[in-house]
């Protein structure tokens, strides 16, 4: 007789086969790719014993042996690893362990239930994933059912009731479908009497607009200043409604308020550098010594009659102030 201990993997599996006339031991490591498992244990005298544990991906390996005739015990992989008070472990050591348990009887095999009864339980759990899918719509039909003043309850599920659940999806879908187009009409009429150059929403656009002429972006005729020619393309052609005209007009005008404000740090940056390379005066005393710095440059024009609003020095002093 021949005891085999097997540690059953997805790819492969050791065995340490014991021939108990011999008292002989073999290792050995079978891959599952191609025929080497069937060809080994169908050349193997029979009787036969093998030990595996118990995994998710085994079922097809009990088939095997089933067919070939050969006995096989499956154990709790939980007590068989308890058996062995080592940590360390791989396969040739599981193997030898799962075989040392089935010599001394202390194997600890479980209850497996016959192919009929998986087939049966396969077929049951294939009924209830039907049975949900069926469940999920009726739900959604009555819901609709509902929504449309019908309240029928099982007798939905009749010809009459079906043929009224599609007389009112029609409906519903005719209302739904002229409030889209109303809804559609109502933002064309909005994007028209918002869109021409004069509005005062976009007159910092137009402002920045006509400086970039000659960089591609010009103002349109009766539309948005400064869009490119993609937008006057789509727009044009009627790909741009409702929503999405009012979108690209609002991340138009964040652009060229944020270009706008960088522009003017970058401005008030270099006139402050100016100031410091020209040695412009940093006190009271270095202003009235250097009166002649407003002669060289001259700044914004008077302001309130005032004759000192564009000497740079006195500004400067008056903002120390």
């Amino acid at each position: 007789m021949r005891i085999i201990g097997c540690d059953l993997h997805a790819r492969q599996q050791t065995l340490a086969m014991l021939d108990t006339g011999t008292g002989e031991v073999v290792n050995r490591t079978l891959m599952h790719e191609g025929n080497q498992v069937r060809e080994f244990y169908s050349q193997l005298p029979r009787p036969v014993l093998v030990g595996i544990e118990a995994i998710g991906p085994m079922q097809w390996f009990l088939d095997l042996l089933q067919e070939l005739g050969i006995e096989c015990q499956v154990g709790d992989a939980t007590k068989i690893r308890a058996a062995e008070p080592r940590k360390q472990k791989h396969d040739r050591r599981d193997a030898e362990l799962i075989l040392k348990l089935l010599v001394e009887k202390r194997f600890p095999a479980i209850w497996l239930p016959s192919k009929e009864l998986l087939d049966l339980r396969a077929l049951l759990l294939h009924r209830h994933q039907w049975v949900r899918l069926r469940t999920r719509i009726q739900n959604v039909l009555q819901a609709i059912a509902l929504a449309n003043g019908l309240r029928r309850g099982p007798s939905l599920w009749s010809y009459d009731g079906q043929a009224k659940i599609a007389a009112a999806r029609v409906l519903s879908t005719k209302r739904a479908a002229d409030h889209v187009s109303e809804d559609a009409g109502g933002n064309r009429e909005s994007d028209r009497a918002n869109c021409p150059a004069s509005g005062a929403t976009f007159q910092s656009a137009i402002a920045h607009d006509s400086s970039r002429r000659g960089t591609g972006h010009r103002t349109g005729n009766g539309c948005i200043p400064g869009r490119s020619a993609a937008l006057r393309r789509r727009q044009g052609a009627g790909q741009l409604r409702g929503a999405d005209s009012t979108r690209i007009l609002q991340r138009r005008e964040a652009t060229v308020r944020r270009h706008n404000q960088a522009r003017q740090s970058a401005i008030t940056l270099s006139v402050e550098r100016s100031r410091r390379s020209r040695g412009a005066p940093r006190s009271r005393t270095a202003a009235v010594l250097w009166p002649q710095t407003g002669a060289e440059r001259p700044r914004e024009g008077t302001r309130g009659g005032s004759t000192q609003a564009g000497n740079p020095a006195v500004d400067y002093v008056t903002g120390c102030d």
